[in-house]
């Protein structure tokens, strides 16, 4: 049995809550599509920063943000995001991701979000970050 089918949805509409404008974060080379971003769901990753101790975080789905899931990187204005569940809160702030099942390299300068804490209960969430 998959385990994920008992787990939260893959994708989750954050349209209500992400304002797609705001600091996304956009890579220096090709950027991993959404679909490599799907599969990497309910994996464990690390962000860190320089002067402060990393942190674990599960990815738990993938952000829908409306329309333009599929243009081209770094244009206009956030394509999706990630939805991520960390044991303490983090600072907003830029931080290095990385995430080692993913097979992609770590993503750097990652601007973190907190989730709402009206919706950090119902999402199992309390950080995403946007990719435009």
């Amino acid at each position: 049995m998959n385990p994920r089918l008992n787990a939260q949805p893959a994708v989750v509409d954050a349209r209500d809550f992400c304002d797609p404008d705001v600091g996304a974060w956009i890579a220096p080379g090709p950027v991993p599509s959404v679909f490599e971003f799907a599969r990497a769901c309910g994996s464990t990753g690390l962000l860190s920063r320089e002067g402060e101790r990393a942190a674990n975080v599960r990815i738990v789905a993938v952000l829908y943000l409306g329309g333009g899931l599929f243009d081209g990187p770094g244009a206009g204005r956030a394509r999706f995001g990630l939805l991520l569940r960390a044991r303490r809160r983090l600072m907003p702030a830029s931080y290095r991701f990385e995430i080692p099942r993913a097979r992609f390299p770590a993503l750097e300068q990652v601007p973190i979000h907190a989730v709402p804490s009206t919706r950090a209960r119902e999402l199992a969430a309390n950080h995403y970050f946007l990719v435009r």
